[in-house]
């Protein structure tokens, strides 16, 4: 990676609406040098109905994967977030980071974790790419699909297990990685 400052993270949730739980917290953070740390965790939450309003590859996923006895409370899930970020105040990396950074500090609040300390400018990996092939001349008109420009840049967005927090993450990081290489 050709930043030492940058903290890649995704979360699933329950649902888009902004109430929607987090149940799936993944994130990488690089440090100078190049040295990189990441964290994977499944949240307690309660699904209440929300499920039932996914699209049905999202709820079979979510049936499928999250466990609740291999979940973490919500405070320990938000405390390895900190302490993955530590004091460095990261630039947040992602797919739509937004979305996910506003959860998470809201999760944060709720359960009276500290203020995740994270730059404010966070930076929308799909945006990036556009801006890339832009700079290339080949860029599409929007609006355009994140898959769509990941392919562009020559990132196969099937070669990540996608709609997982981690296999987003690794998705957001190889294509940090082609344009910035």
């Amino acid at each position: 990676m050709n930043h030492p400052n940058l903290l890649f993270l995704d979360t699933e949730t329950v649902g888009l609406d902004p109430a929607a739980p987090i149940w799936e917290i993944a994130a990488v953070r690089v440090w100078p040098g190049g040295h990189e740390r990441g964290i994977e965790v499944l949240v307690e939450h309660d699904p209440g109905d929300w499920p039932l309003t996914l699209p049905k590859f999202f709820r079979d996923d979510y049936d499928d994967r999250y466990h609740a006895d291999d979940a973490y409370p919500p405070q320990q899930a938000i405390k390895y977030l900190a302490d993955l970020i530590g004091d460095g105040v990261p630039i947040v990396v992602g797919s739509n980071p937004s979305f996910d950074m506003t959860r998470l500090e809201k999760l944060s609040a709720d359960v009276d974790g500290e203020p995740l300390a994270w730059h404010y400018h966070p930076l929308d990996m799909p945006t990036l790419a556009h801006g890339w092939l832009l700079g290339k001349g080949v860029a599409p008109a929007p609006p355009w699909k994140s898959d769509l420009l990941s392919q562009m840049i020559g990132i196969s967005p099937t070669d990540f297990d996608r709609h997982t927090a981690m296999g987003d993450v690794k998705w957001c990081i190889a294509m940090w990685n082609a344009v910035t290489a």
